[in-house]
């Protein structure tokens, strides 16, 4: 039985002997091309939900190996990837994708998503009063306290793209939804500068 927090670089996962875990995404990985770059995705083994007691914020330091593939200068300001503060309000809350993900592929997943810590979310299936029925996925969080967070960046942009365009590819009302519910180190959602 896994612990609610795995702490990077994830060592209880790799020994727990686990065969899947069910991971909350709620960036790049809704798309699911980039998805399949890291790990064997398919449509079968995932389904939209949203998360509660969580805020997405652009605040997610991306290492700068990451910076030079979506093109962006090591010394700008542009240097922000998703990621979601635990509030623990019920008010807050994201919509995304539950995806199982076999054990064997987080090995990938360990260089895209360093520094993320894996911690259960409550989850609930998309649109929300579909069902009352809640899950607790892991999903990548940055600590607050961690290298990895930033409050004075702003998002690469073309990952920015990428996930609002992921987030179209669902439907108009999960992209309007996703547009409400994230938000820029100002404090602004991004569908107010949209």
């Amino acid at each position: 039985m896994l612990k609610n927090k795995i702490l990077y670089p994830w060592a209880e996962l790799f020994d727990s002997g686990i065969k899947t875990i069910p991971i909350f995404a709620y960036g790049s990985l809704v798309d699911p091309k980039s998805a399949a770059s890291s790990f064997q995705f398919t449509k079968v083994n995932m389904k939209y939900v949203i998360a509660t007691g969580v805020r997405r914020v652009f605040n997610y330091l991306m290492p700068d190996r990451h910076l030079e593939r979506w093109g962006v200068e090591l010394f700008g300001n542009q240097k922000a990837a998703l990621n979601l503060e635990i509030t623990n309000e019920p008010e807050d809350r994201v919509n995304g994708v539950l995806i199982e993900i076999d054990t064997r592929d987080f090995q990938s997943l360990l260089k895209r998503e360093e520094g993320y810590d894996l911690l259960q979310v409550n989850a609930t299936e998309w649109p929300e009063g579909q069902s009352n029925a809640s899950e607790h996925p892991y999903a990548f969080i940055a600590a607050p306290d961690s290298q990895y967070v930033d409050h004075a960046i702003d998002p690469v942009p073309g990952y920015f793209d990428l996930c609002v365009q992921a987030a179209r590819n669902v439907s108009p009302s999960f992209s309007e939804y996703f547009d409400r519910t994230t938000f820029l180190n100002s404090g602004q959602s991004i569908q107010s500068i949209r």
